[in-house]
């Protein structure tokens, strides 16, 4: 609109055909007159001052007014070059049109008159010889020389000049009509220069738009896209060409639902687009998802044309984010899928997860284990309502064991319920400080022990049976393992082949027992065949053969091979009579049920020991591995060779390190072995190479063997360290939000000086010249500069409540009230208001905040009055119950403000303590909506608490709880 009416005003004042130049110079040479020529002048420059269009057609019209009024041999706009040796002269007019810009040599004697004068306006009669395009003066020898100065930001940079013939008594009028046109065109250079600067900028934006990694994308007033750049065809492979013209609906978005009813809400109130999130199908099907960001631009006199914004690509971010959130989701069903109760508290003692079978097994506080339950809480709730706690036990006293027992760094025991059912827990803390329970139904294992040892006991008494059996027996009995060493004997076998008393011992190898036999001359070296005679008896299965001893023996042998690859063998006298050579073979068979008996015991214990989720072994005194799980196996890759009983521990070790598991492994090792048999006890955090984490516990056996079991935390680690990072960044991100507001309110105060001292120089200025409009134009400016104003105050108080906060120390409260209603007299005055103040306590906080914040509030209340009732504000204090106390333990007090104002409907209770949020239009009630927001800040610095209550017409209440003492040391008062 504004735009239009420059071009019809332009048009009025100067036509650019010659036809139109023509009738202007033909009015002006019928205005023969003073009068007319005052009247002339009149219209010429309230038309000059009407134009709106910039640069050159401003200039034209501005010469067209010289031309017009002083009907000159020549005028025009001179401007120093680069080097201020020459003058470019600039839409020269001559016999009344326009002719070809020239150059100006700049006379040295005229140049030095003019800025020597001191004076914007200059005006002479010079000789012919100094004026410019002197050829065109025809035969004037000399004419009257007039020109005013043009300057951009107060530097000289020109002349705005005409050369005539004037009679003497206009002179005055025409000096005023000159100096008023200049000022014009000096005003307008300094637009241009803005123009000039603001179009660098837009060409920088761009070009950065351009190259960055986003793309960049243009809307116009009817959100039709006008521009995509070549990074959008980069990253998708799309053409940008197939959506200028078209908006999001016609490209298939539905602008009634989810995301884009959003957008396009956004879009018609001309409100900014920030993360709007959304998805592209590109070339070859791959999908991209981008964050798109806009922001509404408007041409200088206000006009809506359209958006202008980015997008980035968040493809990575996004697909990162769905396997975060399957790796969680397949966490938490792995701990709800394994058969123990599982609970996990934070370092706070505040319960993370807890999985249905820790629920199952407390079912008494089941409904309580949500995340963010206090410890405390449930094991005192668990306390009043458990069956389990022991006789003359009070519900406080089994708390006060709990608690006790849960500051210790890790605790495993053995829980028995009342229902007969027994549970091991492993209750330990990590060290970031976290706690994990692990509870295990052990009923069905307790109950297969007690079977063990009856079993154990019942292995005893037939081993002690078996040895009485076979040590009775008149054959020689022996049994070896399948690597032909010595398991098993009896005494017949030790003494029928002459071996000494403690000669024989388990583990001693058959060819040592058969080299004894050669030794003692019982058989000769030509006719050893044992291990062959050995080696047939497993082919087969069972063998019997006769053996005679050199000693004129002969023996009947028996041999068996086990299943384990092992053999038994009897050595039965053939003189012995059938009865002895019967209860040998009973022996014998009672000796296979024992191995098939001890068998299964063995596949029991293996079972457990493999399907623990822990790594677990156990090593001797002199570091040899007696036995290890799977797990462990698995854990450091070993191969089966390594895991065979008396590997020594530097073998493993070696075998750890080459495989670049983990480092310094036999060092490592060695170091916590020795702690543990010195202390008994030895916990520790491990780290492999690839960056996993375990926590490892070497704990002393009785019979000075070393238990081993490593426990993998490095999902745990993973997780603290992504909460400490968010802690990180949210706290950056809010010091960056308080910095920007208090400089970006800095920053704006200057230009709104310059707006306010323009303003103030055109009301005192050119009142007479501005008309009605005008000068309401200007009104409007100054109430908007003015709103500005106290905008920027209003920041800057909100902004400073950390960046210029002081100590805490006493404030008397009612001292600061008092200052507030000081500070308020006036406005109470006025309004015929009540301010009363009951008692108020002294406390510690910031004396200048205080005051502000009762400021603030009876401000409001003074404010929002009914117009035919004096406002009353009351302001109150009390102190609240012992279980309201602040987290540091000092009392907590209740400041209450209420007043008997308009109020408000109390559903929007919580916005009014949002920044900039405000109930009513500014023309029912002035301010900014920053001071309930700047209270809200104020009460936040001092671990407080602000809210409002109130009803239409019923007057509003507010209620602030706060602290009687503060921190010794502020924590992060810039955060």
């Amino acid at each position: 609109m504004e735009g239009d009416r420059a071009v019809e005003t332009r048009d009025a004042l100067a036509p650019p055909d010659d036809a139109r130049i023509g009738s202007s110079v033909a009015a002006q040479a019928q205005a023969s007159s003073t009068i007319e020529k005052l009247r002339e002048r009149e219209r010429a420059l309230t038309a000059l001052l009407h134009v709106r269009t910039a640069g050159d057609p401003l200039f034209r019209a501005a010469i067209e007014t010289v031309g017009a009024v002083y009907a000159p041999c020549l005028a025009g706009i001179a401007l120093f070059d680069d080097h201020d040796t020459d003058l470019r002269v600039k839409h020269p007019w001559h016999a009344g049109a326009f002719i070809d810009p020239f150059s100006w040599s700049i006379a040295p004697g005229l140049l030095r008159d003019i800025v020597g004068s001191g004076v914007a306006t200059f005006r002479q009669n010079v000789p012919k010889i100094v004026l410019p395009r002197a050829d065109l003066l025809g035969d004037v020898s000399s004419a009257s020389f007039s020109c005013e100065l043009l300057t951009r930001d107060t530097q000289i940079v020109g002349f705005l000049f005409w050369v005539s013939e004037t009679a003497e008594g206009a002179a005055e009028a025409e000096g005023e009509l000159g100096h008023l046109v200049a000022a014009r065109i000096s005003a307008e250079l300094d637009h241009e220069a803005d123009r000039r600067a603001r179009r660098d900028g837009e060409q920088q934006y761009e070009d950065i738009a351009t190259t960055a990694f986003d793309w960049f994308w243009e809307m116009d007033a009817e959100f039709r896209f006008t521009r995509l750049s070549e990074r959008w065809r980069e990253l998708t492979g799309l053409s940008p060409s197939d959506y200028l013209g078209k908006t999001v609906v016609e490209l298939g978005a539905d602008a009634t639902k989810g995301r884009w009813a959003e957008f396009y809400d956004a879009l018609k109130s001309r409100r900014e687009v920030r993360g709007l999130g959304t998805r592209t199908i590109g070339a070859g099907g791959v999908v991209h998802y981008w964050k798109v960001n806009g922001k509404p631009h408007f041409s200088e006199d206000g006009q809506f044309l359209g958006y202008r914004g980015t997008g980035t690509d968040v493809t990575a971010e996004v697909l990162e984010r769905r396997r975060a959130e399957k790796a969680e989701r397949l966490l938490h069903e792995a701990i709800e899928a394994i058969p123990q109760g599982f609970i996990l508290f934070d370092e706070k003692d505040t319960l993370v997860v807890s999985n249905d079978s820790y629920k199952k097994l407390y079912p008494e506080i089941a409904e309580k284990l949500v995340p963010g339950a206090d410890f405390v809480e449930l094991v005192r709730l668990w306390s009043e309502r458990t069956d389990d706690r022991p006789d003359g036990v009070s519900a406080e006293e089994l708390y006060q064991r709990r608690i006790r027992a849960h500051r210790s760094e890790r605790r495993v025991l053995e829980h028995h319920r009342s229902d007969g059912r027994s549970y091991l827990i492993n209750e330990q803390k990590t060290k970031a400080g976290s706690t994990v329970w692990l509870h295990t139904d052990i009923t069905a294992l307790k109950q297969r022990e007690v079977e063990l040892k009856a079993v154990s006991d019942a292995l005893a008494r037939k081993n002690h049976e078996m040895d009485a059996t076979i040590n009775a027996m008149t054959d020689g009995l022996v049994m070896y393992d399948a690597d032909d060493r010595l398991v098993l004997w009896n005494e017949h076998f030790r003494e029928m082949f002459a071996f000494a008393d403690g000669q024989l011992s388990e583990g001693l190898s058959s060819a040592d027992i058969t080299e004894h036999k050669i030794r003692t001359g019982l058989i000769s070296r030509q006719t050893v065949d044992v291990e062959s005679r050995r080696d047939e008896i497993r082919k087969r299965g069972e063998m019997t053969y006769k053996r005679r001893l050199d000693d004129g023996r002969t023996l009947e042998v028996k041999g068996a091979c086990m299943s384990d690859g092992g053999v038994v063998m009897t050595f039965h006298d053939i003189t012995l009579s059938e009865e002895q050579a019967q209860a040998l073979r009973d022996g014998a068979e009672r000796l296979e049920h024992l191995n098939g008996m001890l068998s299964t015991q063995n596949a029991y214990f293996d079972a457990t020991l493999n399907s623990m989720i822990q790594a677990l072994a156990t090593f001797d005194r002199q570091d040899n591995l007696m036995v290890c799980n799977k797990r462990f196996q698995e854990l450091f890759r070993l191969p089966d060779e390594l895991t065979s009983k008396g590997t020594n521990v530097a073998q493993i070790a070696e075998h750890i390190e080459q495989s670049g598991i983990w480092e310094n492994a036999l060092a490592n090792i060695s170091k916590a072995h020795e702690q543990a048999r010195v202390s008994g006890f030895e916990a520790r955090s491990m780290r492999f190479v690839d960056g996993r984490a375990f926590d490892v516990q070497n704990t002393l056996l009785e019979n000075g063997d070393l238990l081993i079991t490593f426990y993998e935390i490095t999902e745990l680690e993973k997780q603290a360290r992504t909460l400490k990072d968010y802690a990180e960044k949210l706290e950056f991100s809010n010091r960056e939000l308080q910095e920007f507001a208090y400089v970006a309110s800095h920053d704006l105060q200057e230009p709104l000086r310059k707006i306010e001292t323009f303003s103030d120089r055109l009301t005192s200025k050119y009142a007479d010249v501005l008309d009605d409009n005008g000068l309401a134009y200007v009104e409007r400016m100054q109430n908007a500069s003015a709103r500005m104003r106290t905008l920027i105050a209003d920041l800057l108080d909100y902004s400073r409540i950390t960046t210029e906060a002081k100590p805490f120390g006493p404030v008397d409260l009612s001292e600061a009230v008092g200052a507030a209603v000081s500070d308020l007299e006036i406005a109470i005055e006025t309004c015929s208001g009540e301010i009363r103040c009951g008692e108020l306590p002294t406390i510690i906080g910031d004396a200048t905040q205080m005051r502000q914040m009762f400021q603030n509030l009876i401000s409001n209340a003074l404010k929002f009055r009914k117009t035919d009732v004096a406002p009353l504000v009351e302001i109150t204090a009390k102190p609240l119950p012992a279980a309201a106390a602040a987290e540091s333990g000092d009392p907590v007090i209740e400041i209450t403000v209420s007043d008997n104002g308009i109020g408000f409907d109390n559903k929007f209770a919580d916005q009014i303590f949002k920044i900039f949020h405000r109930l009513h239009g500014r023309s029912d009630y002035a301010g900014t909506g920053i001071g309930l927001a700047t209270c809200r800040k104020i009460m936040d610095r001092h671990h407080g608490t602000i809210t409002a209550s109130s009803e239409p017409g019923a007057g509003t209440t507010v209620k602030i709880a706060i602290p009687a003492s503060q921190p010794a040391i502020e924590e992060n008062p810039n955060a």
